[in-house]
């Protein structure tokens, strides 16, 4: 349960502090008055517990998670008597070139170090015979690569890193594995994140949407895989990344028309929840796997109690300081004002208290997911670790990627953009039943844009986009930050201190 409120005291105490860091002794004072469940323990299992010794908190996510010295740090630990590495706010706001060079050799010699860990850990024979096995005893090669800096060899994403598997008939597959590094998630939530993937890769072969076979899958403790690691055997399908801003109008066209074919593929197979597919071969949803909550989020009845939920979680985070530790208040007022908008964003779209009527979205939305060959034809879909369940209007919005950058950021709600073809596009075909609209859509994309938006590193992008979304809602139209930020202030401290939020 969480408990919205206000203390007079830490607020007034924040009026005349210009400091925004949870380590200030008026931060502190908010986190214990402004809830009793502030002060217990997280409960969360997407976190990982902090690494100094006997410390019983949570680290904190991301910048918790620091890659030069491989530990996961709680917000009190992150300072220099218990921390000595150059976090990235010191890197981006120092312009020495001495302390430059010397945080760039040690982001070096940890880039060296993660992949010769994971050198140490998988089993390579054990990898090449059990894919040979699963081809009748072809033989196939793996090569693991001889320096870290080989990227061709590696191919190393974000979150997942990807050996080639060939086969000596010339057949290709590859092995996806998770990262190992400190911002990867703990192992309960990579061990989910693998699961899911696979239920729905596997959901996918019995559609016409063009994505990887998968041959088999392992958990990283899991009994009898002598791998080492979890990992996924996979198709590997040809085509390269599609670059949207590189294609010609022709090319964009032949694209979206594609995309709109597997939106009407995907409505033909509707799930009961909102979640993410958690057992391969089944269409059973679970919990839905998100970037900032991890899988802490459980199944929800309709997108009203996921938005809800989400959002409550992320406040609870913060007060927790597992997460938004540099702008903590900050970031508590955005996701407060959102979660007061919620009822009116579900006026403007429908199907946010729907109970049934799910459909499978990708989650990433720049579009560099699709792969296509020269002539653009779609060849596959690829990176299905995060999909989720949602209602028609989320389901099949124009991917963020056809929206107009500045347009969409300023709330210039032009029809110039190629979300407006696409979204033509769905009208002329079977589409026509599930398309919102133009400003529908961008609105959508906006509400959800601000959810756990990383506003610690981008929040220049992030104060243009959230003032385009209030003015685009009517909701303190036409406020700066400033502005906004006293009235959200007296707002949520008045309001919150006679009237509880409780949400159960």
């Amino acid at each position: 349960m969480l408990a919205v409120s206000g203390s007079p005291q830490a607020w007034e105490a924040f009026l005349n502090d210009s400091g925004q860091t949870g380590n200030s002794s008026w931060f502190r004072q908010f986190l214990t008055t402004r809830s009793p469940q502030a002060a217990t323990p997280s409960t969360t299992i997407s976190s990982w517990n902090c690494d100094i010794r006997c410390c019983q908190n949570k680290a904190v996510w991301i910048p918790g998670g620091c890659i030069l010295c491989n530990k996961q740090l709680y917000a009190d630990h992150l300072q220099p008597l218990f921390h000595s590495c150059p976090t990235d706010e010191v890197r981006r706001l120092t312009n020495a070139n001495v302390f430059q060079k010397f945080c760039n050799s040690r982001i070096e010699q940890a880039q060296i170090l993660e992949p010769n860990a994971f050198v140490r850990k998988i089993n390579i024979t054990a990898l090449a015979l059990l894919a040979s096995g699963l081809r009748n005893g072809v033989p196939c090669d793996i090569r693991l690569p001889h320096t870290s800096d080989d990227k061709a060899r590696w191919m190393m994403g974000s979150n997942n890193l990807h050996l080639n598997v060939e086969f000596a008939d010339g057949v290709k597959w590859i092995a996806r594995i998770r990262r190992l590094n400190a911002n990867a998630p703990p192992p309960k939530v990579r061990d989910y994140m693998i699961t899911s993937e696979v239920a729905t890769l596997r959901f996918l072969e019995k559609t016409r949407v063009p994505a990887p076979k998968v041959f088999d899958f392992a958990l990283e403790k899991e009994l009898g895989n002598r791998v080492g690691v979890g990992y996924i055997l996979m198709e590997k399908l040809s085509g390269t990344p599609l670059n949207w801003n590189t294609a010609g109008q022709e090319h964009k066209r032949k694209v979206m028309n594609q995309v709109a074919d597997i939106y009407l593929e995907l409505s033909r197979y509707p799930f009961d929840a909102v979640g993410s597919l958690d057992t391969p071969g089944s269409g059973h949803i679970g919990p839905m796997v998100t970037k900032l909550t991890g899988v802490d989020v459980p199944r929800c009845a309709s997108w009203r109690e996921f938005s809800t939920r989400y959002i409550i979680h992320i406040l609870n985070l913060i007060q927790q300081r597992e997460i938004y530790i540099q702008r903590p208040v900050d970031a508590y007022l955005v996701h407060r004002y959102l979660l007061d908008l919620i009822p009116i964003a579900a006026r403007w779209t429908d199907g946010w208290d729907a109970t049934s009527g799910f459909y499978l979205k990708h989650a990433d939305e720049k579009m560099d997911h699709i792969l296509v060959d020269d002539e653009y034809t779609i060849t596959g879909i690829i990176d299905w670790e995060s999909a989720y369940t949602a209602p028609v209007a989320i389901a099949f919005n124009a991917p963020m990627g056809l929206l107009p950058v500045r347009e969409f950021y300023d709330r210039e709600d032009t029809v110039a953009g190629d979300d407006h073809v696409f979204l033509d596009i769905l009208k002329s075909g079977e589409g026509r039943n599930f398309t919102g609209g133009l400003l529908p859509g961008r609105q959508l994309h906006r509400f959800m844009f601000c959810c756990g938006f990383d506003l610690e590193r981008f929040w220049d992008d992030f104060e243009t986009l959230f003032k385009g979304f209030r003015d685009s809602m009517h909701v303190d139209e036409g406020l700066g930050w400033a502005e906004w930020k006293k009235v959200a202030l007296k707002r949520y401290l008045w309001y919150d201190e006679d009237h509880l939020f409780q949400f159960e």
